[in-house]
């Protein structure tokens, strides 16, 4: 119980450390741009779309004092841990970008300018950076394909209908829905340039904000069953509320986004996601983290009361209710702590290619995330396997073995003056 309750605290410092990005190494940038090169004369700026130098009256353009063929721009209010160093070069995370490689310049950006690097690209990265798209496309794929099958073997258990299941199942739901539609972005780039691509920013961000609600209410429903056991509440109005809270927590979040979408444009400007990286902290990073604390809390009040309750719950029973607070503490901590090494990774610069194995590895388990929860979830639960057993799932016919199976989520009930006894299933 100590290893545990120290890893949810390390998810939460974690997290909370994570949002104050903007810095480097804790201490505010002093960039040096007079050592940079310019990228145009004086009255003229950059175009986006032609690569080209304008004259501020539109008149006249003229070829970058940048010798490459290809190349890219950096928003600096954007993305304002980039800065030019005393030497000259240019810092981006761990990269270093040579001064004969970049340059500076403003550029129109709507009725204001903006200052802005303009990098040149190294064709050579091309494949590696599209093979990392392609795999993580094709990962979260996998994904979808494993929580639906998750959700369609909780559906053709019968026993799977309580509102633990019920909850657990839109949890899944809402995930496969968010990783589906992120990995289309992954796969096809050109979306980020077509009206779409706000859209489905938008639908990823409540699919997102309705996972996270949803795990809240699936560990509401563990401390329900065992600190408020004795709460009087028909089943009926207790999934309602589980249903309110988590469809008003998204609701709410991408009305607001779409509020200030729609006085500062951010979704789809630059992908199909936040503008900045600040944006991202306020409307997706600090709602996650609010979320994950309160599972936390739920957690461990969950727990102390198990550990303090004596004679009120029969030995019988205390297992049960720790297996599933058990249970359910792995779900949140599986995804927990892969959105943490997901902000780490966004604050860390690891980009589009990560440069070691590590972030490869975490990306890899990121993009997997459907995978682990159909083994926590279906494969690691002995009672879903006994529930299967002799089944025909898709073109797989679980073994009929499996109905011999010890079931660890069923309460043995002891009747007086017997020795055999009677299962009461806590657990759905």
């Amino acid at each position: 119980m100590e290893r545990t309750m120290a890893l949810v605290t390390l998810v939460v410092l974690t997290v909370v450390l994570a949002i104050g990005g903007g810095t480097v190494a804790g201490e505010l940038v002093t960039t040096h741009d007079q050592k940079a090169t310019q990228c145009c004369q004086e009255s003229y700026m950059v175009d986006g779309k032609q690569q080209r130098c304008v004259r501020t009256d539109g008149n006249y353009t003229t070829e970058m004092h940048l010798n490459c063929t290809h190349s890219y721009m950096i928003f600096r209010e954007i993305e304002q841990e980039v800065y030019v160093d005393e030497t000259g070069s240019l810092v981006d995370g761990e990269f270093r970008i040579q001064r004969n490689d970049y340059c500076v310049a403003h550029t129109h950006d709507g009725e204001s300018t903006q200052p802005v690097f303009i990098v040149c690209f190294n064709m050579a990265n091309m494949d590696t950076i599209a093979t990392m798209l392609i795999s993580k496309g094709i990962m979260m794929l996998i994904s979808v394909f494993f929580l639906l099958v998750t959700l369609y073997i909780y559906y053709i258990i019968p026993d799977l209908r309580e509102t633990q299941d019920k909850v657990t199942s839109a949890a899944v739901g809402s995930l496969a829905v968010f990783m589906f539609l992120l990995s289309l972005v992954q796969l096809w780039v050109s979306l980020t340039h077509t009206p779409f691509c706000t859209v489905i920013a938008f639908l990823m961000y409540f699919f997102l904000i309705s996972y996270f609600a949803w795990l809240n209410m699936v560990m509401a429903n563990v401390w329900k069953l065992t600190v408020a056991r004795r709460w009087k509440i028909r089943e009926r109005s207790w999934y309602i509320l589980n249903h309110i809270y988590a469809i008003t927590v998204a609701v709410t979040l991408t009305t607001m986004v779409y509020i200030y979408h729609s006085r500062y444009p951010t979704l789809g400007e630059i992908s199909c996601w936040f503008r900045t990286e600040r944006e991202q902290s306020y409307f997706v990073y600090l709602p996650l983290s609010v979320m994950l604390s309160i599972n936390i809390f739920l957690f461990v009040w969950t727990s102390l009361h198990l550990h303090a309750s004596g004679d009120d719950l029969s030995p019988d029973r205390k297992k049960s209710l720790r297996y599933k607070c058990m249970l359910y503490l792995k779900l949140f901590l599986l995804s927990g702590l892969i959105w943490v090494f997901e902000i780490l990774s966004f604050h860390m610069s690891e980009g589009l290619v990560p440069q070691s194995w590590f972030w490869i590895i975490v990306d890899a388990v990121n993009c997997l995330h459907g995978v682990l929860i159909f083994f926590v979830l279906i494969v690691w639960r002995q009672r879903i396997k006994r529930e299967l057993a002799n089944r025909w799932v898709f073109c797989f016919r679980a073994p009929a073995r499996w109905a011999e199976l010890k079931d660890d989520e069923q309460e043995h009930l002891h009747e007086e003056g017997r020795d055999t006894g009677k299962y009461d299933l806590i657990i759905k």
